[in-house]
């Protein structure tokens, strides 16, 4: 419960900071929580499946650094699939803010917890 917690706090700012910084867009000109719900919403189930691989992959015994990849490959393919960006840019873009998302929160999380 704690990882994804973590996870869920902490990857959407990671990872919204990272697009907004790519789209060169100021989300405090204008309405801010705006801005913030919006990378909320994009980002929840991405980062609920980076940290439940985390868990799977610790409870297995191997090493969870591969979690990491989820958050690189769902950000993209939920705003390919269901948000409709087909900006090929745009959409590694995404891939790489879901990489340094989920990255952050495995290494957040990883000495909370205990466990690789």
């Amino acid at each position: 419960m704690r990882r994804v917690l973590i996870y869920t706090l902490l990857f959407p700012p990671i990872a919204g900071a990272y697009i907004f910084a790519v789209q060169r867009i100021n989300p405090f000109k204008g309405e801010l929580w705006l801005a913030l719900l919006s990378v909320y919403v994009t980002c929840f189930f991405p980062a609920v499946f980076s940290a439940w691989t985390h868990d799977a992959l610790r409870h297995r015994g191997y090493r969870s650094i591969p979690s990491v990849f989820v958050g690189m490959i769902t950000l993209p393919a939920w705003v390919y699939f269901f948000l409709g960006i087909r900006d090929p840019r745009l959409v590694a873009a995404y891939g790489i803010a879901g990489l340094l998302g989920a990255l952050c929160c495995w290494a957040v999380s990883r000495p909370s917890t205990g466990t690789c």
